[in-house]
């Protein structure tokens, strides 16, 4: 099942006249603080939500055009502060005839 513009990006999301709007309210489903967050922050918070809203047999469903999944959680030592690490997986699927990733080749 093709996630639609609301499970991707927020129950608010509206794509009208090439603008693709997201109320950062939508995005609390995912853990933000909606308050005062910076960019990393809202980055994160949609691809988790994405990840949340994406059906569980993703990795067998050809209608969807892009899955995330979990890989590692490790230490991270980044300057002189250790940090945790978590790694996502985002996989693009297009038809077997392409040879380069074009988003408008995307399935779904």
């Amino acid at each position: 099942m093709t996630l639609t513009l609301q499970q991707r990006f927020g129950a608010n999301a509206t794509l009208s006249n090439g603008t693709l709007q997201i109320k950062l309210s939508d995005l609390t489903t995912a853990g933000l603080d909606a308050t005062a967050p910076n960019a990393d922050q809202i980055l994160a918070s949609l691809i988790l939500m994405s990840q949340q809203n994406q059906p569980t047999n993703v990795s067998e469903d050809p209608s969807v055009g892009v899955t995330i999944t979990d890989s590692f959680k490790s230490f991270a030592l980044r300057g002189e502060e250790s940090q945790l690490e978590y790694q996502k997986t985002v996989s693009f699927y297009v038809a077997d005839s392409t040879s380069a990733i074009d988003p408008d080749d995307l399935v779904g």
